[in-house]
Order: structure tokens, then C-alpha cells, then sequence
């Protein structure tokens, strides 16, 4: 497992990896790679990473866990979550410095919506996507932020700053 349940309230169903029917999510429930994580009109869950990054998922929402590796000190080596519908909220456990990316576009945790990627650097952060529309809010720290059609297109984003991606 890559982490668990810190909080269910209301609905929330969890299909998981190559499952064909989802079972209610369970407040201590383990989290896996390939999880989806869908949260009905009254649900909200929160999802403790083994890493301490705890990412809160609002009603009518739809997560994946795309992948979540570990070093051997449990810290976290690489974690990419999908939003496909809905909004999150997500504190990120810092990194130790040496294992900090240098490059622009990189970074040790990404969260994608069907048209964007927002790359974090140990940060608080917001992230919904409706519509076809991504908004991505830093409270705390900052990150990265590129529509996928463009990913040449790098914008950096500080804490307190937001962004909004259209479709195109």
C-alpha cells in the first residue's frame, strides 16, 4: 500500500486496480497504485500518503493513483495523481534537499487533470478541474503548471498565485 484512509465522511466509493466493481472506502482502508477514488455529492475523503503528504478530495470528485514509489526511507520517490473530475486540496511532505529536481519541469510529485500538469515542490495546493477547465492554486510554497498540448510552455507559479488552464 501507498497509503490510507485518514478520513472518510459521506459516500465514497474505491475501484480498485483491475477491479470491475467498486466496494465503499472505509476510514483506514489502504490506498494502492492504480486506485480510483470517487467521492459522491455528500462524500469528502482524505488520504494519508506513507510519505506525510495528505491529499483531502472534495464531493463529486474522481482521483487516480497513477503511481507513488518510495526510497527506502520511506520518503517519497515519485508521486503522480489524476483528477478527473472535482477538486482536491493537497499538503506535500517536503523532500530532502539533495533529491530536489534542478530542472524546470520536474519535480517529485505531479497532479494531472485531462489538460494540464501541476508539479509541486513541497507545498500546500488546490487543484480542480470542471468543464474542461484546470485552476490550480499555490497557498504555500510553489510548483510548475503546463497544458499538455504545450508542454514547452512552462509556467512557474509562487505561493499565493494561481492559474487557470482552458482546454486548448
Amino acid at each position: 500500500y501507498v497509503g490510507s484512509f485518514s478520513r472518510i465522511e459521506g459516500r465514497v466509493d474505491l475501484l480498485r486496480a483491475g477491479a470491475t466493481t467498486v466496494v465503499p472506502a472505509r476510514q483506514g482502508d489502504g490506498v494502492y497504485t492504480g486506485d480510483i477514488i470517487r467521492t459522491k455529492s455528500d462524500g469528502r475523503a482524505e488520504i494519508l500518503f506513507k510519505d506525510d503528504t495528505t491529499v483531502a478530495v472534495a464531493p463529486e470528485s474522481r482521483l487516480k493513483i497513477d503511481q507513488y514509489t518510495f526510497n527506502p526511507d520511506n520518503s517519497r520517490n515519485k508521486g503522480i495523481l489524476s483528477l478527473l473530475r472535482g477538486k482536491l486540496r493537497a499538503a506535500v511532505s517536503k523532500v530532502k534537499a539533495g533529491l530536489i529536481p534542478v530542472s524546470m519541469g520536474s519535480s517529485t510529485f505531479n497532479i494531472n487533470t485531462p489538460t494540464t500538469v501541476a508539479g509541486v515542490r513541497g507545498t500546500v495546493l488546490f487543484v480542480f478541474y470542471e468543464r474542461g477547465i484546470t485552476g490550480v492554486v499555490f497557498k504555500e510554497g510553489n510548483g510548475f503548471v503546463y497544458n499538455q498540448n504545450m508542454p514547452e510552455r512552462i509556467v512557474n507559479v509562487s505561493e499565493g498565485q494561481a492559474t487557470f488552464i482552458l482546454r486548448d
